[in-house]
């Protein structure tokens, strides 16, 4: 499995892959998405 990780900001539903990785997905293709929310503010215990 091939794994990259990046910063993005969604815009209109959609995250675009940064240039230097698109070559390493083939359109077409299942790919595995997680996505972690940023989250500004105290943590809560």
């Amino acid at each position: 499995m091939f794994a990259v990780e990046f910063q993005a900001s969604i815009q209109n539903g959609f995250i675009e892959i940064p240039e230097e990785y698109k070559s390493q997905f083939q359109q077409g293709k299942n790919i595995k998405v997680i996505l972690l929310k940023d989250e500004k503010g105290p943590i809560e215990i």
